[in-house]
């Protein structure tokens, strides 16, 4: 047989991060507008194309925001941005939308029954974040509140949360109960003698991870995918590294998108 390998003629795969911090001054993200163009265009350099704002709501550490004052932030930093086209050529191949990591604790649970929460791009899909310490009882419980709400549960960085370290039954169990597994890019990345690291190549290998995102928040944590693509890409199936930074995110983009 002659000429290129099959793999080689596989479409360049355009990565969709669906956590990361890039509106301006909401929390530990980017300061001012500049901060969040230099996010875009590290996102953009790596391959990125689709990316989902998510603040931190609910969270004691930054000032409470109602989800239509998000909306009306977002929409004026859109504007700003595609104002910036002309300067910035490449804000014009990078397609924005909002969501939130939404803090799991009372203000939270009080919003979500009121319908008052900021779920992935409109759609059924709720970023959730627990702390890293909650009580591994309170997990499913938790989790049964956001479905009975008729959403579905995307919990945040998985690889922190301590409960899962000592429990790999309970992530089991929420996945077996139609939840979604986020994990970092920087989990992937970590240095091999890291537990994280470890922890989430064999989450991996058992299929416990729905998707992979960058949670950006600055330079020291940018919104490179590209990195975490091309390691796992030399352990895994191309089938199952593209559901985890495309087919998957995508699934959750062009799903139904929660009545209003």
């Amino acid at each position: 047989m002659t000429g290129k390998p099959a793999s080689d003629s596989r479409p360049v795969l355009e990565f969709i991060d669906l956590h990361c911090h890039l509106l301006p001054g909401v929390d530990d993200g980017p300061a001012g507008l500049d901060e969040t163009v230099r996010l875009l265009r590290a996102a953009h350099a790596g391959g990125t194309r689709r990316l989902l704002a998510t603040p931190h709501v609910f969270h004691g550490m930054f000032p409470s925001r109602e989800a239509s004052w998000m909306r009306r932030h977002f929409e004026e930093t859109r504007r700003r941005l595609q104002e910036l086209e002309p300067r910035e050529p490449f804000l014009a191949e990078v397609e924005l939308g909002l969501g939130a990591e939404n803090y799991v604790g009372e203000a939270f649970l009080e919003a979500l029954q009121g319908g008052g929460v900021l779920s992935l791009n409109g759609s059924r899909y709720l970023l959730v974040e627990f702390s890293p310490i909650f009580p591994p009882p309170h997990f499913l419980p938790v989790l049964d509140q956001i479905q009975a709400a008729g959403m579905v549960p995307v919990l945040a960085h998985v690889e922190r949360y301590r409960a899962l370290h000592s429990d790999p039954g309970l992530l089991e169990a929420i996945l077996r109960r139609g939840c979604l597994t986020q994990v970092n890019a920087s989990a992937v990345t970590a240095p091999r003698w890291g537990g994280a690291r470890r922890r989430v190549r064999q989450w991996l290998r058992s299929e416990l991870v729905s998707l992979i995102a960058s949670d950006a928040h600055g330079p020291d944590r940018p919104p490179d995918l590209s990195r975490a693509h091309r390691k796992l890409s030399t352990k895994f199936p191309p089938e199952k590294v593209e559901a985890w930074f495309h087919h998957n995110p995508a699934w959750i983009l062009q799903s139904p998108r929660q009545p209003i």
